[in-house]
């Protein structure tokens, strides 16, 4: 008699449709898919990243040829938004399940109260919660029926500890926390879950110049209980839980290195 696969079948063979996965946290996040047997699908605003990133995923997983695709979707412009959402959807059909890390870049997010105009607003929620509610708004339609299914969306720890100079950032990860839990009654059985990172080593931080990534690294090593800044493969186990955890929904999954205890 063969041995049970009741806990590792449950992703195996699964399509996954990642939105920000040709770097940081969706990166990572499409090599733990992989290695949980499943079928990826990256999207992007740029064919180059995802040819990029599918020749990284290739030579770290060379049998995974037939695994991973990509296709380009922009969800940065407001007025082909919906259009674009529906359209990647036609193409690539039935998913199992979403993750979505997308994100505009940070320093339109970051800056300063004085500095805000409605226009900024709008523009810096664009991606990051306009594109989750309206890929919520057709999701029910192409993600396989029930509980097995889910949409994962990412915030912040911005969320619970506010920064000065961060009003936008704050107030758009607590605004698809919000969503997520809405999410989750309004698509039910389909569950809907978010994951709230604290800090991470990715590419997001460069833009802001060496020193600054040199200075958060050290604050994390030197005040998180872990003593280390987290990288995108440790999130990634994070992302992974969400889609096995057929009871998990409406939930927020922080992993922080330990930075709220203190």
């Amino acid at each position: 008699m063969a041995d049970s696969t009741k806990h590792s079948s449950r992703l195996t063979r699964r399509k996954v449709l990642i939105f920000g996965g040709t770097s940081g946290l969706g990166y990572g996040a499409a090599e733990a898919c992989i290695e949980n047997g499943m079928t990826v699908v990256i999207a992007s605003s740029s064919e180059a990243k995802i040819n990029t990133s599918i020749e990284r995923i290739l030579e770290s997983y060379p049998s995974a040829r037939d695994q991973v695709s990509g296709h380009v979707c922009d969800i940065g412009n407001r007025t082909t938004l919906e259009d674009n959402i529906v359209g990647l959807f036609e193409k690539i059909g039935k998913v199992d399940h979403i993750i979505y890390t997308a994100g505009s870049p940070l320093d339109t997010v970051t800056l300063p109260l004085e500095q805000i105009t409605v226009d900024s607003a709008i523009e810096s929620h664009i991606i990051r919660y306009f594109a989750p509610m309206i890929l919520g708004k057709h999701a029910k339609k192409y993600l396989s029926p029930g509980p097995y299914s889910s949409i994962t969306f990412t915030s912040g720890t911005i969320a619970l500890r506010p920064r000065i100079g961060w009003v936008l950032a704050n107030g758009v990860m607590a605004a698809v926390e919000g969503l997520t839990k809405a999410l989750a009654l309004e698509l039910a059985p389909i569950r809907v879950n978010i994951v709230q990172p604290g800090a991470v080593g990715t590419e997001m931080w460069d833009i802001l110049g060496e020193e600054a990534v040199k200075g958060l690294k050290a604050s994390v090593e030197t005040n998180a209980p872990t003593k280390r800044l987290a990288q995108p493969e440790d999130i990634a186990e994070s992302y992974i839980y969400t889609l096995r955890d057929i009871n998990l929904t409406g939930a927020v999954i922080k992993t922080d290195s330990g930075a709220d205890l203190k």
